[in-house]
């Protein structure tokens, strides 16, 4: 019996033996075979004592492959801006091989056998389609192409800042693409261009229409005050500088509607000083998308002359001509219901010159007087939310608003102590009681979001339209001053909220795949997940900064409810991202009602204004 069932376990041995050995003979022919098809497939090989060592070596192997097939097209395209000598480049081009991970990567096939060498265990051979890297490279095609649309968008809105950005991160996918040199696409006057001569060119063309002046010289602030123009005309909306300030280059500043500032720690310059206009925006690059990151990461930053400006201290004699209207809100745009003709403006002006003292001092006990509680609440909170500075002398619009009336705006500077951040310059919009105390404050929209509110061709009186202006104006600051308490008093128990995540890693488990698109993760909560989630936001950021742009809305039927989608630019020191943000929101009452709040990193016509409007509650996570 014993000596039967010794015969029966050498049998199954000799079976799994011979098993074993017929798969590794069909896997080496595998390997052969592919190794002989170089017109199909690119492959590497690692050998090592486990097989984490033996596939590292294998991947690097594979991308050393792919390195030396692109080498040469990217040579070609790369004659510009090449630097240093073969080893300098070769390395670049590996790096940009490894932004392709993303994609064609991802699908790289494995072969593992388990031998018996003198130095390794593992021998394990990764292998790739050409049709796969061919994909990922139409794949990259498409966001170059795409960047260029976005760029031309922004440019015919004078959002110059955005235009830049987008322009830049085209041209540096464009570069990293092996046949980049072939991209063409049609412009906005439907002529057909070469992205890789059109691009610089146009970023260069951009540059060279900004020009920085001094407007105002506070030697007791050691502060300059600077005026940013484009094509002779103020510019518009926003724009990122830094400057050298005499031992250093700065972080980012931020101007908005033309003014920006220029700060030194020690003496003001006794000449000229280099003023530079931020085009790469390679932090928001970082998380706005893993590939671009990569590839700019691999590129370096890439020059351009006429982002480099000289400012002449000397102040000039300015006359400006009028700035174009599509970004001028325009006086006459407001009906005399709303107009500057209020019996209480002196005094509401007098009010005002005490919360300039209190701004220019950091004291705001010395406006105590002038605020209802909520309303000084939210003033000590904003002198609090970063170092306070006045940037000019303001001046004021008065909106009536209903029993309110709105003024607009003080012009001041945010800036923040801690590593990653970024200057901003912001307008102080003060709402004023019956009783004629200032009950809020908020950040206003930029001029061009709130002209294209105001000058919009629907059917609503100018009341609906100043009544939307402040929703967005008092969101966008609610999460500047984290009032978590107010926004959780404005959102719906039942609301539906869908938020989107942007993923540091790059690549998902198969079983993640159908709830990740664009490296985002969807996430439906409700109101009690989303306030916890906003909570834990709140307490780990030093600030928060919203800024709305790109607007479409709709208003609902003899009713004060309103659907918008608008494109959000979420700052903060330590995370990131640029999406679309749909409300559906009530007006009616004393608060706000927000029913749906949801995200998408790309602008959907399933989630526009209209389609919230007739379709509120009809969706579902990963619909679109």
């Amino acid at each position: 019996m014993k000596h039967t069932h010794r015969i029966i376990s050498g049998l199954i041995l000799l079976m799994f033996s011979l098993l074993t050995y017929a798969q590794q003979e069909l896997a080496l022919q595998r390997m052969q075979s592919i190794r002989n098809d170089a017109a199909n497939y690119i492959c590497g090989e690692g050998l090592g004592k486990d097989m984490e060592t033996a596939d590292k070596q294998a991947m690097n192997f594979l991308i050393d492959q792919i390195s030396t097939n692109i080498s040469s097209e990217l040579e070609t395209l790369w004659e510009q801006t090449r630097v240093g000598d073969d080893f300098q480049f070769q390395e670049k081009a590996r790096q940009i091989v490894r932004s392709y991970s993303c994609a064609s990567l991802e699908n790289v096939e494995q072969i593992v056998l388990e031998e018996a060498g003198e130095d390794y265990k593992y021998r394990v051979f990764r292998y790739v389609d050409r049709k796969e890297i061919e994909r990922s490279y139409a794949a990259r095609q498409e966001k170059v192409i795409d960047f260029i649309q976005q760029g031309q968008e922004q440019e015919a809105k004078l959002q110059i800042n955005l235009a830049l950005k987008y322009y830049y991160w085209g041209l540096a996918l464009l570069r990293s693409h092996p046949r980049g040199a072939a991209i063409s696409f049609d412009d906005q006057a439907g002529n057909v261009q070469k992205a890789y001569i059109w691009l610089p060119g146009k970023i260069e063309e951009i540059l060279s229409s900004i020009d920085v002046r001094v407007s105002e010289i506070k030697p007791e602030q050691m502060c300059i005050n600077l005026l940013f123009t484009y094509r002779g005309q103020v510019l518009p909306n926003k724009l990122d500088y830094y400057y050298w300030n005499g031992f250093r280059n700065t972080r980012l500043y931020e101007a908005k509607d033309g003014q920006g500032t220029a700060n030194f720690d020690d003496m003001l310059p006794a000449k000229d000083f280099p003023l530079y206009i931020e085009v790469a925006y390679t932090r928001e690059a970082e998380n706005y998308d893993s590939e671009l990151k990569m590839v700019m990461n691999a590129l370096g930053e890439m020059s351009f002359k006429n982002k480099n400006k000289s400012v002449c201290l000397e102040i000039p004699e300015l006359s400006l001509p009028e700035p174009v209207e599509c970004f001028e809100l325009k006086p006459e745009s407001i009906t005399d219901k709303h107009a500057v003709l209020i019996s209480d403006k002196d005094s509401m002006l007098g009010t005002m010159s005490q919360i300039e003292e209190a701004l220019k001092s950091g004291n705001p006990a010395e406006a105590r007087d002038c605020f209802s509680p909520e309303g000084y609440e939210m003033f000590t909170t904003l002198l609090s939310y970063g170092k306070v500075r006045m940037v000019r002398e303001p001046e004021y619009r008065f909106l009536k608003d209903g029993n309110q009336t709105l003024c607009k705006s003080i012009p001041v500077q945010f800036r923040f102590t801690t590593a990653n951040n970024k200057d901003f310059v912001e307008d102080l919009c003060f709402r004023f009681s019956p009783e004629l105390k200032i009950s809020s404050v908020a950040f206003t929209l930029t001029r061009q979001t709130e002209n294209d509110i105001l000058t919009d061709d629907k059917d609503w009186d100018e009341g609906s339209k100043l009544l939307l202006i402040n929703f967005l104006e008092n969101y966008q600051t609610a999460y500047a001053l984290k009032r978590y308490d107010y926004l959780e008093s404005i959102f719906s128990d039942s609301a539906l909220i869908i938020v989107g995540t942007e993923l540091k890693r790059t690549a998902v488990s198969k079983d993640m795949e159908n709830f990740v698109k664009d490296n985002i993760q969807y996430e439906q909560k409700s109101k009690t997940e989303f306030m916890e989630s906003l909570q834990r936001s709140f307490k780990s950021k030093n600030y928060i900064n919203l800024r709305f742009e790109d607007i479409n809305m709709m208003k609902k039927a003899g009713q004060e409810i309103y659907g918008v989608q608008l494109k959000q630019n979420y700052y903060s020191n330590n995370y990131n991202d640029v999406g679309y943000l749909t409300l559906l929101v009530d007006l009616s009452g004393d608060l706000p009602v927000i029913h749906v709040r949801v995200w998408n990193k790309q602008k959907n016509e399933l989630l526009s204004a209209k389609t919230i409007i007739t379709r509120p509650y009809g969706y579902q996570l990963g619909e679109w």
